[in-house]
C-alpha cells in the first residue's frame, strides 16, 4: 500500500532529477537564474559608452536604487498582509476548537440522557 511518505519521497526524487538535469544540461533549461534583475521593470543596465564616467554611474545607481526601494516597499506591504492572514487563521483555529469541544460536550450530554431514558424504562 502506498503511503503519503512514499509519495513525498517520489516527488523529492523527481525534483532532484530535474535539478540535476538542469545543471548538467544547461542548454535544455528554460528557467535560468539571471542575476542583476535584468527582467525587472525600471531597472537600467550599465551598458553604454560612458561606463567609467562617475556621473553616468551615479545616475544609473540612483535610478536602480529607487526601483529596488519600490520593490522592497511592496514586500513590506505583503508582509503586513501575511501577518493579518496569520492572525485570522489563529483566530479561526481557536474558534473551531471551541466549536468541537462544545459539540463533544453536547454529544456526551445527549448520550447520557439517552442512556438514562433507556435504563428507566
Amino acid at each position: 500500500m502506498k503511503t503519503a511518505a512514499d509519495s513525498y519521497i517520489y516527488m523529492l526524487i523527481g525534483v532532484m532529477c530535474l535539478i540535476l538535469l538542469g545543471h548538467f544540461l544547461p542548454n535544455l533549461s528554460q528557467f535560468r537564474v539571471v542575476e542583476g534583475m535584468t527582467s525587472s521593470n525600471g531597472y537600467q543596465g550599465y551598458e553604454g559608452e560612458q561606463k567609467n564616467d562617475p556621473m553616468f554611474l551615479a545616475t544609473k545607481n540612483a535610478a536602480n536604487i529607487s526601483v529596488l526601494k519600490s520593490q522592497i516597499d511592496e514586500i513590506s506591504a505583503m508582509k503586513q498582509l501575511v501577518e493579518d492572514i496569520s492572525g485570522q487563521v489563529a483566530l479561526n483555529s481557536y474558534n473551531i476548537k471551541q466549536i468541537v469541544e462544545a459539540s463533544s460536550k453536547k454529544a456526551n450530554a445527549l448520550t447520557e440522557s439517552a442512556d438514562e431514558n433507556l435504563s428507566s424504562t
